[in-house]
């Protein structure tokens, strides 16, 4: 069997204009998203409109649908929201007589397989045709094409589809603007609006003032189109504005105040917020929620003077969500003194992993110091894209020299949970920090820090069996500061003697297993699962990176040095039956091409279902007839290993293992 190897992805993104930043960065992921930042990255040419050719490789993932997320973000480190795709990773037979025998293609209908336009083509695995398609017959507007093709068995693939704009130009682009004209809200149509007097010219630019007398309060829209030497009318621009009278007398009362979200019920018709009346009014109120659907949303709040005019609406955009179950994971770190350059401008702290909560040892850069007091404040952003509180310290910068690290550090006396550390000390110092964290971890965010040692050598407990550990020392002067970290040096923990290894049974009553005990590191121990009546074994899980097959119910383990859990599922096969087991007959097993199977039946709905070990449904067979049944399974194009037959009616449920090799 095989798959496609890459998924093609055309996106043109435009990332908030109106705010004037440009796209710098971008990346997808598929599935579960890994946190801002952490995707895959796509590579983008800086641009406030930027467009994005990409492949994603679709080796590792499963068969089935998929999700593609994309997202991007701007010069001032703000994220977009998460753009989607749905698309689907399927089996394509592995068939070397396999060709692509037809091409065909269509415009915005289906005319229906083999009813398109074909398009000549050469038969071949792999197809690649330029074609020079006519569009004199397609009116102005938006078309799809469509094109699809044929194997030689027969079978038609998926529709490949691009959408378009059809749109007539003239041949000779060196016009001018002849006519400029403008109307109100509605078109009176091409010619029939307001003139503007202007000079003809290629590019035009006009003042002119705008009678608004005959028109009545509330929102307009003025549009304004140009018309060129040939008699053609050119698309009209369009601009959204505002008419309120005001009242003569601009001495007034607010005596009424009333609000509502998203949708104008109409003046007088929305809630009322009780006020006294007053030329200034200020209330608080608790706007009920309940009746709103997650997401973004708009408050308006308008107020009615003793004179029966109507204010403006204010709005204010906000939105409604509820907090995912999930813990948010932080996603960065940074710091900045004294003055807040804005979030995501500060010093970032670098961070390996995203988390729930940090503990982070960092470094502030002394160049950012200014002598006596600095404050110090710390912030964080999650997968949320939300910024936490910043948290600061207060503190005076010293302008003594630390002392000096300590040099040759040692380790020794190493057991499996323990070791004594060394080093050589250096003058100006009381006692020394000690910090020890595993190889390949960053010391500064997730090491373990002993603060105040004055004994050297200092034995550290506690550690990780068979683990390769990297350790640092650092001076405490005896002006109160620190020395910067001596290290890394390494040392490696040794391996317990023995360790257990424990066996589970899921259900418990399911069956019976042999092989839990405790063993030395490297020794290969043979396991079994045995089922109980009325029960098939499945599968393991747990440690299984340590098992040669995890789907036998009789394995061998190699144990590592460390304990270890094993899971034997069974799979409970009881039931009231029409369907006997005694009259079930499933041949050949092991089966190479067909698999054959005869039973009794009462005539009622009885289904046939082969499920692979992982309980994913391969092929089904719908049975209706009474008497002796016989069918069949085509497992040619199936890979070898371990099936399970489920034979299920109204009162029925019968399984029974099949092995499938060729």
């Amino acid at each position: 069997m095989k798959k496609l190897s890459f998924l093609l992805f055309f996106l043109w993104m435009i990332w908030s204009p109106l705010w004037g930043q440009q796209i710098v960065q971008a990346e997808y992921f598929v599935g579960e998203d890994p946190g801002y930042g952490n995707a895959t990255p796509i590579s983008v040419t800086a641009g406030t409109d930027t467009e994005m050719n990409f492949s994603v490789p679709l080796e590792d993932l499963d068969f089935g649908i998929q999700t593609l997320y994309v997202r991007v973000k701007d010069s001032n480190g703000h994220w977009s929201q998460t753009f989607q795709r749905v698309f689907l990773v399927q089996r394509m037979p592995l068939d070397p007589d396999f060709l692509v025998s037809a091409m065909e293609y269509f415009f915005d209908e289906d005319p229906g397989f083999g009813q398109g336009t074909p398009i000549e083509i050469e038969a071949g695995p792999d197809v690649t045709a330029a074609i020079e398609i006519p569009l004199e017959t397609l009116p102005e507007g938006l078309h799809t094409l469509y094109v699809r093709t044929k194997d030689n068995k027969g079978g038609w693939g998926l529709q490949f589809y691009r959408t378009f704009l059809v749109k007539i130009l003239p041949q000779d682009l060196e016009s001018q603007v002849n006519d400029l004209e403008y109307f109100f809200d509605e078109d009176p149509g091409p010619g029939l609006a307001t003139p503007i007097e202007i000079l003809p010219g290629e590019v035009t630019s006009v003042a002119v003032e705008l009678p608004l007398d005959e028109l009545s309060n509330g929102i307009h829209t003025l549009y304004v189109r140009t018309k060129d030497d040939r008699g053609g009318w050119g698309l009209a621009f369009h601009r959204n504005f505002f008419i309120h009278l005001l009242p003569n007398d601009q001495v007034h009362q607010v005596n009424h105040m009333e609000y509502f979200f998203d949708e104008d019920p109409g003046f007088g018709l929305a809630t009322p917020i009780e006020m006294q009346p007053g030329e200034v009014i200020s209330v608080a109120i608790e706007l009920p929620l309940e009746d709103l659907s997650t997401g973004l949303h708009t408050l308006y709040v308008r107020t009615r003077d003793d004179k029966g005019n109507w204010g403006l609406a204010f709005s204010r955009i906000f939105m409604k969500f509820f907090a995912p179950a999930d813990v948010a994971q932080v996603v960065r770190m940074e710091y900045f003194l004294n003055n807040d350059p804005g979030p995501g401008n500060g010093n970032e702290v670098l961070l390996n992993t995203p988390r729930p909560g940090v503990m982070k040892y960092f470094v502030v850069e002394p160049e950012l110091l200014q002598p006596g007091t600095n404050t110090l404040y710390v912030r964080t952003l999650d997968t949320r894209g939300r910024w936490g509180f910043v948290h600061y310290a207060t503190f005076e910068a010293l302008q003594a020299n630390p002392c000096d690290p300590p040099t040759d550090l040692t380790a020794s006396d190493v057991t499996e949970t323990a070791a004594t550390l060394g080093w050589t000390e250096q003058s100006g110092g009381t006692s020394w920090d000690l910090l020890w964290v595993p190889n390949g971890m960053d010391y500064t965010e997730d090491g373990t820090v002993g603060t105040g040692i004055e004994v050297n050598p200092s034995t550290v407990e506690n550690l990780f069996q068979t683990t390769l550990y990297d350790f640092y020392v650092r001076t405490a002067c005896s002006d109160g500061q620190v020395s910067p970290w001596a290290g890394p040096a390494s040392f490696h923990t040794l391996p317990l003697a023995y360790n257990q290894l424990s066996l589970l049974a899921d259900p418990p009553e399911g069956g019976t297993l042999t092989g839990e005990g405790s063993y030395a590191f490297g020794e290969a121990v043979t396991i079994t699962a045995t089922p109980n009546t009325n029960f098939v074994f499945q599968h393991w899980t747990g440690d299984t990176e340590y098992l040669d097959d995890p789907d036998e119910a009789t394995a061998t383990v190699t144990m590592p040095a460390a304990p270890l859990t094993l899971t034997a599922h069974f799979l409970d096969v009881t039931g009231i039956s029409d369907i006997t087991e005694q009259s079930l007959r499933v041949f050949p097993n092991p089966a190479r091409d067909q698999l054959h199977i005869e039973f009794y039946a009462s005539g009622k709905e009885v289904i046939l279902e082969l499920m692979n070990m992982q309980g994913h449904l391969v092929d089904q067979l719908i049975i209706n007839e009474s008497g002796k049944v016989k069918a069949s399974f085509t497992i040619a194009d199936l890979p070898e290993g371990l099936y399970l037959l489920v034979i299920r009616s109204e009162k029925a449920y019968v399984a029974q293992k099949v092995v499938v090799r060729h």
